[in-house]
């Protein structure tokens, strides 16, 4: 039984690698305590900034979708700017799911699978963002999201999200702290979208965004690979494998 219970962890850890398989450079790490069939989504910092002067959320999920492109090695999955606009709030845009945590690209548990997760206030994520979709390190710096802690636009004498169009006041935006576990991961402060906030001609500032993936599942080994590891029959051990996982599924998300 020992036995058995080492090899089938050997699985789990085989099956959540071949989510990043990929650039030999990459130093994603895949999530640890998921088995095959466990569901996840994957959250990081992009490696490289961009404007908030748009307030189309289309041009910031573009965005992210190609910062994601950047990296080979991440699963297949639908990217999403963690980022409101006047017209979008960034728990719309950037959706999460009651049963499925979140994790970063070191394989650190952000969110537990119950609760809100990121759209909770007052919140406490189990560990910062902080990484890029590379695994390496983006910590403790400004993230445009346009957004408060719950998720939805930043208001304040005037509206924060991005591409905010500015007035007597200025342009500004929300941003938020990529090294915090508490509300300031999301919004930390607020800071000019441009150079001289009273002058949209002048340069505009960049920052990164925040990119959330659509639901990951972990693949199943094929059988064969079951059976060269010695768990009994391919058969046998797929199914009692899928019968676990259906159990922790769910199929509302």
């Amino acid at each position: 039984m020992k036995n058995s219970n080492i090899t089938l962890a050997v699985v789990a850890v085989m099956a959540a690698a071949t989510m990043f398989t990929g650039t030999a450079l990459a130093t994603v790490t895949p999530p640890t305590g998921l088995g095959p069939g466990d569901q996840c989504q994957l959250i990081f910092v992009t490696a490289d900034p961009t404007t908030a002067t748009s307030a189309d959320i289309n041009y910031y999920n573009t965005f992210v979708q190609g910062e994601a492109a950047l990296n080979p090695s991440l699963p297949s999955a639908t990217w999403s700017a963690v980022a409101s606009t006047a017209d979008v709030a960034a728990n719309v845009n950037a959706q999460t799911y009651y049963g499925i945590p979140i994790y970063n690209t070191l394989g650190q548990q952000v969110t537990s699978a119950y609760g809100a997760g990121l759209w909770t206030d007052p919140v406490t994520l189990g560990s910062p963002v902080q990484t890029n979709q590379f695994g390496a390190s983006e910590a403790y710096i400004q993230v445009w999201t346009g957004a408060g802690p719950r998720g939805w636009q930043a208001i304040d004498d005037s509206p924060l999200c991005l591409g905010s169009p500015g007035g007597l006041n200025g342009a500004y935006a929300a941003y938020g702290e990529s090294g915090y576990t508490d509300s300031g991961w999301i919004e930390a402060g607020v800071t000019s979208i441009y150079a001289n906030p009273l002058d949209p001609s002048s340069p505009a500032i960049s920052n990164p965004l925040y990119a959330l993936s659509s639901v990951i599942t972990v693949p199943v080994p094929e059988p064969g690979t079951l059976t060269l590891l010695g768990i009994g029959t391919g058969g046998t051990c797929r199914g009692s494998l899928s019968a676990a996982a259906v159990g922790r599924r769910r199929d509302d998300c």
